[in-house]
Order: structure tokens, then sequence, then C-alpha cells
């Protein structure tokens, strides 16, 4: 646990600037650490530790939000088995100038220390720990690189999306994003043979994607099938310029693993229709179109679709559009406009219309939430 503890405050601090303490959970560890940090706000008064300390011993709670000062926090995880506590922060969460202290918006933190106390009460802690990095401004530390900070960022970013799109069998969606990003360039270099680092990044996401399909409740068994196929293949790239169709196949065929298994008690011609769909969102998709597609007659399409979904044919495409829509609004800053053409509708009126009746909330409401 202590190493996963240093990589946890090293990650921090690249990514945030938010600083990751540990603590022995006693009042005098206490009290120096709140008088050390803040110092800079030369106020007495929040060193006082005994009512922090009351609440971690006697609280159930696994993680304790304290308050330093109006718009300064710390969150704090009691490790109560090692007599230790987690201390995230000090935070300033309103932005003002010439702050030594990092900034960040108040529920980027919350949501941060959540996945801090998942991790330390040995829950899995999800492979993207700074998802929402792009939030987080904070002071440049003397030597840091930002655009080599924001390139790592954006690499989780989009590591995290992808990895859902291909969670929900979202191919259309993963290809999209597959489109934006160049894994041959945007890698971080860990070694001199742009092969061999290229490699190692399709190992990561391989990994990653096997994880990822694990929840689904797809059988391990298939899951690591495919992800055990995948890295023998990875191993046998001869050439970096292989890469991006490979990248491409690897995901289609996880995609495809989804599918398959979505929707077990369908029709195998229902299930077919259900992938095809996926498949081409970004299309002008109709029921005939589809049913010619797939060499059946369009009108027994319609209703067998009807009676397998439980929704009309348009109704189930309107359904995933705006799915794929609403991961684009959290994963991507491509305007409303963009997002609509993108998942197929040439009417942004409708897809907001559309999208207000799948998901109950505007897109415009739906970034701004999120």
């Amino acid at each position: 646990m202590e190493e996963t503890l240093i990589f946890l405050q090293k990650l921090l601090n690249l990514t945030t600037g938010i600083p990751l303490t540990v603590v022995p959970l006693d009042r005098h560890s206490l009290t120096t650490f709140l008088k050390n940090a803040t110092a800079h706000t030369f106020d007495p008064a929040v060193t006082d530790a005994d009512s922090l300390l009351q609440q971690i011993i006697t609280g159930k709670s696994n993680i304790f939000e304290y308050k330093l000062s109006d718009n300064i926090f710390i969150w704090v995880i009691p490790l109560r088995t090692q007599n230790r506590v987690l201390i995230l922060g000090p935070v300033i969460t309103v932005s003002a100038e010439n702050s030594p202290l990092p900034f960040a918006e108040y529920n980027t933190v919350c949501r941060i220390g959540q996945l801090l106390s998942q991790f330390a009460f040995g829950q899995v802690l999800p492979p993207v720990l700074s998802t929402d990095a792009h939030l987080i401004r904070h002071t440049p530390i003397a030597g840091e690189d930002i655009s080599q900070m924001r390139q790592v960022e954006q690499r989780y970013e989009y590591s995290a999306a992808l990895t859902n799109a291909v969670q929900q069998g979202n191919l259309s969606l993963a290809m999209h994003l597959i489109g934006q990003y160049d894994p041959a360039k945007n890698t971080s270099v860990r070694n001199t043979n742009p092969l061999r680092n290229a490699q190692n990044y399709c190992i990561v996401l391989n990994t990653q994607l096997r994880h990822a399909l694990e929840e689904t409740g797809i059988h391990p068994y298939q899951v690591d099938r495919l992800s055990n196929e995948i890295g023998l293949e990875i191993e046998q790239l001869k050439n970096i310029s292989q890469l991006p169709d490979f990248f491409s196949g690897v995901i289609r065929r996880y995609c495809r693993l989804v599918q398959e298994h979505a929707y077990p008690n369908l029709k195998p011609l229902t299930n077919l229709a259900v992938t095809y769909i996926k498949e081409h969102l970004a299309d002008n998709l109709t029921v005939k179109d589809t049913a010619k597609a797939l060499t059946i007659n369009a009108n027994y399409l319609s209703s067998l679709f009807h009676k397998d979904m439980g929704m009309t044919f348009i109704d189930f495409v309107n359904k995933e559009r705006t799915n794929q829509a609403a991961a684009l609004l959290r994963h991507t800053n491509l305007q409303i406009q963009q997002i609509a053409s993108t998942v197929g509708y040439n009417n942004t009126s409708y897809f907001a219309k559309q999208f207000v009746r799948f998901q109950g909330i505007s897109p415009s409401h739906y970034r701004r939430e999120i």
C-alpha cells in the first residue's frame, strides 16, 4: 500500500498540484498539520484539531470535509485500522490571484476524494484517477512542462472516454474517438524504440479494456481469450505503420464481444439489426435501408424489432444517438451542433428535442451539470 500511496501522491501533484499527505491519527500530528496548512491565513482558530479528531474517532463516514477558511478545504480519509489518516489538500475552491494554494472546483476535489476513499477501503480504483483533471488549474511549479502535463491529462480523458464507449459496445462512438487521436504520437515515451513504445501502449489499453469488459457480465473465459489473442498479436507487430489499423481492429473486436452479449435473449435477426444500428448511427438510418443491408423484408424487420425491443425502430435509433451524444458532451469539447451532426442529426433543434425526451434534460444543461 505504501508504494501505491507514493504513486498517488506523485500523480496528484503532477496532474492537479493538490497535496496528498499521510498523518498519524493523534491530536498533536493533526494540530501540526493544520498549523502548517493554514500558515498563509494567519488564523489560529482553525488549528484546533479536537473537532476533527472527534469526527474521525466517533464518526462512521469514510471521508470528512474540513473547512480551513471561507474557500479553503481539506478532505480527510481515516485509515482507522492503521491509526493514520489521508489528507487531500489544502485546496482553494474559488479562483484567487496570487494564491499559494492549488485551485480546483469543489465538486472535482470531492470526486477525487471519493476515489481515494474507495482505494483506501479496498475497492477497485478506476483506471483513470484524473478523469476530472481538465477542470483543475493550479499555479505552475518551477520546472513543470505545462504542455506535457496537459498531454497527460488529455491521454487520461481520452482513455476514459474510449473505455466507456467500448464497455457499452458503442463502436460508432469508439471509432469517432479513435479518429481524433493518434496513439503513435500521443503516448508517453517509456522506451527509445518507437515500435516498443507503441506496443507498450497497446498492452496497457488491452489490459484496461479487459478489465472494463469484466464488469459487463460477459464470461471471464471469453474476455480472457480475446485479451490473450490480442496480447500475442501485439508482440507480432513489425512496424509502427501497422498501429492505426491494429488499434482500430482491437477496439472493433472488443465492441463486437460486448454487442454479442448485450441482448442475450434477442432473436438473432434483431440482434443483428441492433449491431448494425450501433455501427451506423451517424448515417441516415431507416428501417428500409437497414432491412436492405440485412437482406430482409422491411415490414418484417419493423414488426420483429418492435416486438423484441419494446420500442419502434426509430425510437431505438434516437435513444442510441442521444446516449452517444451524452458521452460526447461528457468527454469532448465539441460544440452541441457538431455533436448533433456527429451522431446523425442534421437539425439541431430536433436533436435537442430528442435529447430531452431520452435523457430528461437539454444538451446544454447536461453539459453544465456534468
